[in-house]
Parts: C-alpha cells; structure tokens; sequence
C-alpha cells in the first residue's frame, strides 16, 4: 500500500508542476550498535551475509581457481558452524562469489562471472545458471516481493528468475556498481555503492530520474562496504576490512553535515589483489601534507605516479588503471605501492600482483 500511494503521490505532484518535480532523498544516518571482527585487516576477504533467525551467514572467498568459497555462521559474536563449497565457473579463469540469499534451506550464490549457484545446505551444488543479456557481472542479492534482484556490472539492477536465470526485468541506476543489496518492509531496496557513498533506498517502481528516495550515511569507521541485509529492524553490513556492523537507522531532519577533515595518516589495503584492470588504494592524509604515491616494479623502478594535494587535509580512493605514466600497459607481475609527503612514509607491506 506505501509504495502505491507512493506512486500516485509522483504522479500527482508530477501533472501540477508539468513533470518538473525533484524531490531531495530523506537522509538517514547509521548508528553502530554492534561490531563481529570474522578477522582482522588485510587478513581475509569477507563479501555478502544473511540473516537466518538468530544465525548470520556470511561469504568468506579462499581461492579464485577455483572458486573456493566458506560460509561463516555466526550465533551473537561466537563462530557456530562453517561450510565450505567449490565451484567450477563455467569459462577458466579468476571467479569471486559477490553476493549471497537464503533460498528454501539451502543459498542463493552470485559470482563475478555472473553464475547463479543454488547450495544445499552442507555447501554442494544442487543446481546453477547464467544469465545471458544486460545482467552480466552479478554483485549483491535480495529477495523483493519473492523473487530474485541482482545489482548488474555497472549500472543497473535485475529482476532475475532464479530457478532458469532469465532476466524479467532492469532498471538503470543513477550510480555504479551496486555491490551490496537488502529490501525493507516497505519493499524499497537498500543498496551498498562504492567507498565514502551512503548506502541508498531506491524504489525500482519510479522513473529512473526519481527512484532515490533515501540515502544512509554511515559512520565514518566504516570503511567500504560489501555486503548488505536487513532483519527488519537493523542493518548487517560486512566491511572491507573483516568486520560485519549492525547498524541502526536514525532519521535526519535536516542535510547532514560535512565530515571532519581527516587528522591522522593512513594508507589502506589496495584491493582487489590480485587486479587485471583497476587497483584501488585508499588513503587518509591530514591537513598539510601533500603527497606522492608511486607504483614500481620489483627493481624499484618507477611505473606510475601520483600526486595527492594536501592544503586542506583529503581523503578518497586512488585507482590505478595497470599502465605505465607514458600511457602504455604494465606488464604482469608483482609491484610495490609507496604513499610518501613531507611529514610520513609508508611502503605497504604487501605487494600487488598484475595479471594480464
């Protein structure tokens, strides 16, 4: 009944004002009201979860030839089962498992090279499809209104059958890559984007140019999101660095304020590692100190520079696009980052590794 009077309320406002409506999205912000630390930074990589009753699922990927996936069942903050799965993607190659549902007793699995996999309950394959179209590079999963959505590679959204993996239907979304998703009790979907971004309600049903209604502005610890559910009352949410959030919804009255410029140094994890075509590096520079970040190879030859300005402190992402500063494509094989400013050095203690 919301989402139609939602509907009739666009309409409405739309014929006064010849179509010209723009509604601003309500802002939320993000209360912490617990914290499961699956393991510590850099230590593992954690993607998707769901909720079970009192049980937490969440995706743990192992291996990427070939896929190897664990799945972590959390009771409070005590480890209480685990199963492991391998699956066989259908082209050879690097595959990662990105999104995750219940589905009757067993799961739902999507993977980067846009497979659907039905598990049974101890983790073997009881059935797997592809999708074939625009739902291609398959992100998070929900449930809305029993059937199955998808956040698509890069723009869009999906509603797929889930039994044959025919895609019913897309809607174009006005950002990139939804990597985690959740539907509310209002059927409004919650979907996860990419670093310092809230999280952002969209309501398919709307026009495209209308169809953000809410945004979620999370608490500034939370680095990075990947996987999103929602239990009716709170939000679970896996963070890039090992942690799952439960996560509380306060209404904002009013725009929320500009976050604090940052005060200490930091340079994360870059990930995706190994990368074939873009490495992000996140970083964190106070006040002052301007930067230089560069990538080289294992004879410390420079392959690609940075510069970060630093007149009034800056946080973000760096991306780098695997060539060379002259525009030409690295070649495989393993390189350092270095993040170095007239107050701090730091050479992260792992290395990249490029596959072409």
């Amino acid at each position: 009944m919301t989402r139609l009077l939602r509907m009739v309320a666009w309409t409405v406002l739309g014929l006064a004002v010849w179509g010209t409506v723009e509604a601003q999205p309500i802002q939320y912000h993000g209360e912490i009201v617990d914290q499961i630390q699956v393991c510590y930074p850099y230590d593992c990589l954690i993607d998707d979860l769901v909720m079970d009753g009192d049980t937490l699922w969440v995706t743990r990927n192992l291996s990427t030839m070939p896929l190897t996936v664990l799945l972590l069942a959390y009771v409070g903050h005590e480890l209480v089962d685990q199963v492991s799965c391998t699956l066989q993607a259908p082209n050879p190659g690097i595959d990662v498992a990105l999104g995750l549902e219940k589905d009757g007793d067993g799961f739902v699995l999507s993977t980067g090279f846009s497979c659907i996999y039905h598990l049974n309950r101890d983790g073997t394959i009881a059935d797997s499809c592809r999708p074939v179209g625009e739902a291609s590079g398959l992100f998070g999963l929900t449930w809305r209104d029993s059937a199955l959505w998808a956040g698509v590679c890069y723009w869009a959204i999906a509603q797929l059958d889930s039994s044959d993996c025919d895609t019913l239907r897309t809607a174009r979304l006005p950002f990139s890559l939804a990597t985690g998703m959740a539907c509310d009790d209002e059927g409004d979907l919650w979907m996860a984007r990419d670093w310092y971004s809230p999280l952002t309600q969209v309501d398919p049903d709307l026009p495209p140019d209308q169809m953000v209604i809410g945004e979620l502005h999370l608490p500034p610890e939370i680095w990075g999101v990947n996987g999103l559910d929602f239990d009716g009352q709170f939000f679970w949410l896996t963070e890039t660095y090992g942690s799952i959030y439960k996560i509380r919804v306060l209404e904002w009255d009013a725009a929320p304020e500009d976050p604090p410029l940052p005060t200490t140094f930091w340079v994360g994890e870059p990930y995706p590692n190994p990368f074939n075509q873009s490495l992000t590096i996140p970083y964190s520079l106070p006040s002052g100190s301007g930067a230089t970040v560069t990538v080289s190879d294992l004879l410390g030859r420079e392959v690609y520079r940075f510069v970060v300005p630093g007149c009034t402190g800056s946080q973000g992402v760096l991306k780098w696009d695997g060539t060379t500063s002259t525009g030409q494509p690295a070649g495989s094989g393993s390189y350092f980052v270095c993040f170095l400013s007239s107050r701090y050095t730091a050479v992260l203690g792992k290395r990249v590794l490029l596959l072409r």
